[in-house]
């Protein structure tokens, strides 16, 4: 790649390399939601005592076993990029770091 480090840091290359790498490994940082315990906390019309079903009717699915809402499904190369994407208000995702 033409990226030209302006620092001599050695944190920032190893950083920028991995971005290079990430489709070599399997994907690590998924935005994907919230868990239904912590759900009512995020404001995602999930509230405490709701059924799975009627967990699903408002927009939960289901990921890695696990019954989720808010999270849009996109990968990421770094937690810090997740936690970004997490963070920006212009983004409807919610989740947990």
């Amino acid at each position: 790649c033409d990226y030209a480090q302006e620092n001599q840091r050695i944190p920032d290359l190893k950083r920028h390399i991995i971005t290079h790498n990430r489709w070599l490994e399997p994907e690590k940082w998924i935005c994907c939601g919230v868990g239904m315990e912590r759900a009512h906390l995020y404001g995602t019309g999930i509230k405490q005592g709701m059924t799975d079903e009627e967990c699903i009717k408002a927009g939960a699915y289901d990921f890695r076993g696990r019954l989720m809402i808010g999270g849009c499904m996109k990968t990421f190369a770094r937690r810090d990029a997740l936690k970004r994407h997490v963070d920006n208000r212009n983004i409807s995702c919610v989740g947990h770091m």
